[in-house]
């Protein structure tokens, strides 16, 4: 999580991956005159290889891009453009030095924000989080405070509300069945937590979208 690299038809390079944790890779494709002035502005030649945090905005810029990328309606060309380098000043601004990508704490950070995000659909406290990883809930607040931009349990939730919103979408589940399977019994404590982190309450979440679809 969080390694962006640059490369072009003469970089030679290799890419593995672990068989029992597989690698989660996305891919952007791009040319044109401008490319190598503005690679070469930002400091991303091909050849380049950055550790970026924290890596969560930069995953859901790159969703983003997928997402309108593989829409055929309008003119998204422009879009893409425009979001491909919003992306690469992202990897650009919120890269981190070789130094502090090797260092134990930033590694003891990335092995507990990696346990969050394999297993956040089970776990539902920061103290839950901090005795799976074997970590101290105050130096785990203080690994997220120093290479991240929310806390620990913030990022938790807001993995929870982001599940939440796809199953809305996705599926036929009522609201309390969906807050119980992202793990809330309380359904008003859930719908509190859903605006705050979506700007809208589930109910009114699922009837934009459902609007959204009846108008393509």
């Amino acid at each position: 999580t969080g390694v962006a690299d640059t490369y072009g038809p003469a970089t030679a390079h290799t890419i593995t991956s672990d068989p029992d944790e597989p690698l989660e890779k996305y891919f952007i494709d791009f040319t044109g005159s401008e490319v190598s002035q503005f690679l070469t502005e930002i400091d991303l030649q091909p050849g380049t290889v950055r550790r970026v945090h924290p890596s969560l905005d930069l995953q859901r810029s790159l969703d983003n891009l997928v997402l309108h990328g593989s829409r055929t309606s309008g003119n998204m060309s422009p879009l893409c453009n425009a979001l491909m380098r919003y992306v690469l000043l992202l990897v650009s601004s919120a890269a981190v030095s070789t130094a502090t990508g090797s260092s134990p704490a930033y590694s003891t950070y990335l092995r507990c924000r990696d346990h969050i995000e394999h297993y956040f659909m089970r776990l539902h406290s920061l103290a839950e989080v901090a005795e799976e990883t074997k970590v101290d809930k105050t130096y785990l607040c203080r690994l997220f405070q120093k290479f991240d931009s929310q806390a620990p349990h913030e990022y938790l939730t807001r993995l929870k509300i982001n599940k939440a919103a796809e199953l809305l979408d996705d599926s036929e589940l009522l609201i309390n069945q969906v807050a119980w399977a992202v793990g809330y019994s309380d359904a008003f404590h859930f719908s509190r937590l859903f605006k705050k982190f979506l700007g809208v309450s589930p109910r009114s979440f699922r009837r934009l979208r459902s609007l959204g679809e009846n108008t393509r």
